[in-house]
């Protein structure tokens, strides 16, 4: 008897470490990537917009890396004019230490645009923002965008999930504005279409599904049975060792 109690004491560590080990694997395989998790950090692109009334809405874009070519960025610039078909005035672009302020850090470019935010519904034109920004390369994929002086209404975009591209909106207080994380999840920008409103949305989204744990993988299950086994086999010699003496 006194044998096999120390059989058991013996082989009781080793099964809580093979049991240890299985929780691990299973904990490591079960992580899910969160698509939500991918709008939250640095955005590769700031974009701010500034509605004028009776006036062009100005528009202000920072790239936040010091080695981005300035020509690319006035690229872009030039493309956002072109989606809305809007002559693009004033543009300014400046790269790091040039420039009206001598400690600006990264390239920026500022000019004024029409039809950036509609005057009648207040619609925001987002695609025009997002889409001639992706056509220079790199493609960057990850955008701020603040509106300011907007304050959200029952029609404004708040919420968007699609195939290709993720919104989530937020409100500003003091002064009032308006910001959207956008991370597009497409490289096929025709079929990249971010509603303007969320009448729009409401018919065109799917409600975000949260993320599901994956069942046990299946290392986990070979790696128990063979515990499982392990155990049986030394308590079968143990107890016939017992047994002979």
């Amino acid at each position: 008897m006194r044998f096999l109690t120390s059989t058991y004491s013996r082989l009781v560590p080793i099964f809580l470490a093979i049991l240890t080990f299985c929780s691990l694997a299973w904990a490591q395989d079960g992580t899910v990537d969160d698509p939500e998790s991918k709008i939250i950090g640095k955005p590769d692109v700031f974009i701010q917009v500034t509605p004028v009334e009776g006036g062009p809405d100005t528009i202000k874009i920072t790239i936040p890396f010091q080695d981005f070519d300035v020509a690319n960025l006035e690229a872009m610039c030039n493309g956002i004019g072109a989606y809305l078909n809007s002559e693009v005035r004033g543009l300014s672009v400046y790269g790091p230490g040039t420039g009206t302020s001598a400690n600006l850090y990264f390239p920026q470019a500022s000019f004024a645009v029409y039809h950036v935010i509609s005057r009648e519904d207040k619609g925001i034109d987002f695609n025009a923002l997002i889409k001639p920004i992706m056509t220079v390369e790199p493609r960057f994929k990850s955008f701020s965008v603040i509106i300011d002086g907007m304050a959200p209404e029952f029609n404004t975009v708040k919420s968007v999930t699609l195939d290709s591209v993720m919104v989530r909106g937020s409100a500003i207080e003091n002064p009032a504005a308006l910001e959207y994380r956008i991370m597009v999840l497409t490289s096929d920008l025709a079929t990249l279409d971010i509603p303007r409103l969320s009448e729009v949305q409401q018919t065109t989204t799917t409600a975000p599904s949260k993320p599901t744990s994956p069942g046990l993988p299946k290392i986990v299950f070979v790696l128990i049975g063979l515990s499982v086994v392990s155990l049986f086999a030394l308590v079968y010699f143990a107890l016939r060792s017992a047994a002979r003496r």
